[in-house]
């Protein structure tokens, strides 16, 4: 009896996970100085895209503050990951925090003192982030506090963190928390997103740098006055979980 045999050859697409690519979108610091206020907000220049981040530090001094929160106008959800308060000086401070782009558009973002005494001096440094993980940002932060980290370069720095992932970016946040004079400059591998340096208000810079392997690193920075105190916060962000279909190929035998 004669069989018959139909090979038929099929195309399957079936989801696969891999990791994104993260990148820096954009940036911005807005910081005052010998106007008592309870909180300071800072709008991007650009509008910011649903399903990235924003990591946000503030700084203060002349002040009695026990937290600093973050909020947006554009129903971001925000978590304060690090803080030092009272600390190096009994009335400065600073906090790093990080949450998600709500809704699309031009995003002001507020960072909101706790008080018994109002400070002073202030500042907030913005920044958005695509290709992170929404559903958890952080993998690792810290933050260190020095006094009169003397004017060396990159003698300012957070501390070392250990990420996991190749290709994470980590943020930095730095803030004079002790004066309003001299100049802050970014750690040698970072690029600087945004600074002040000038006037009588509130110094800071805020910066970032991707590794391209997970290890051991810190963010850095220098100042011409080794004399005043800083506060230093280092984030390392998760990247983003990336679903797409692969294509592969089925040989069906049909037959009898």
């Amino acid at each position: 009896m004669l069989r018959l045999a139909l090979l038929v050859l099929c195309l399957a697409l079936v989801p696969s996970q891999g990791w994104g690519a993260q990148a820096f979108v954009q940036g911005k610091i807005c910081a005052v100085g010998a106007t008592a206020a309870n909180f300071i907000t800072c709008t991007f220049d650009s509008a910011t895209t649903t399903g990235n981040i924003i990591v946000a530090s503030s700084g203060y001094q002349t002040g009695t503050v026990t937290s600093i929160t973050f909020t947006d106008d554009r129903s971001g959800s925000y978590a304060t990951i690090q803080s030092l308060y009272s600390s190096p000086q009994v009335t400065s401070g600073a906090a790093l925090g990080v949450g998600t782009v709500g809704t699309a558009g031009t995003t002001a973002v507020t960072a909101t003192f706790t008080n018994s005494e109002q400070p002073d001096y202030y500042g907030i440094c913005i920044a958005e982030f695509s290709g992170v993980n929404t559903s958890s940002i952080v993998d690792v932060s810290t933050v260190n506090s020095q006094v009169t980290p003397t004017t060396g370069t990159d003698l300012i720095t957070s501390g070392a963190i250990v990420s996991t992932a190749d290709g994470e970016i980590y943020y930095g946040g730095v803030w004079n928390s002790q004066n309003v004079t001299g100049t802050l400059t970014k750690g040698t591998t970072y690029t600087l997103i945004a600074v002040q340096n000038t006037g009588t208000v509130q110094r800071g810079l805020c910066e970032y740098w991707q590794q391209a392997s997970a290890g051991s690193a810190d963010a850095d920075a220098t100042t011409t006055n080794g004399d005043d105190d800083h506060i230093t916060f280092a984030v390392a962000m998760k990247t983003a979980v990336v679903t797409a279909l692969r294509g592969g190929m089925l040989l069906l035998g049909v037959g009898q």
